[in-house]
């Protein structure tokens, strides 16, 4: 259970020095990375840096806060535009960690999955 409250803490706020965690753990491990700086990613994803798969307890601990988020919009991290594009992250995330799961609902209202987040930077 200690795993998955670090995923409701904004990396800024991990007591750790910046450079060591964003080398530890770095863009591709969390959900929502609105920009290059380390300080605005939230809804870490990986247990360990070199993980070939999501963390469950992580993945489970990021769909608690996305159902926060709907419950509390105007005082949540996440803003309401960025947010379709960590859904999606955690969408693809989840098929790998639960082949066998169901998705859940709150993930997949408004998702933008990962290769459409590519597409539409491209163009």
């Amino acid at each position: 259970m200690a795993r998955t409250k670090i995923v409701a803490v904004k990396m800024a706020e991990v007591p750790q020095d910046e450079g060591l965690v964003s080398m530890a753990f770095p863009k591709q491990c969390w959900a929502h990375t609105p920009s290059d700086d380390p300080k605005t990613w939230y809804l870490r994803m990986y247990f360990e840096p070199e993980d070939k798969v999501a963390d469950g307890e992580l993945l489970m601990g990021a769909v608690e806060a996305i159902k926060r988020f709907d419950l509390a919009r105007s005082q949540s991290r996440l803003k309401s535009k960025e947010l379709p594009y960590a859904k999606g992250r955690l969408v693809a995330a989840w098929k790998q960690a639960f082949p066998s799961l169901e998705i859940p609902d709150v993930l997949t209202k408004d998702a933008v999955m990962p290769d459409e987040t590519s597409a539409e930077s491209e163009g």
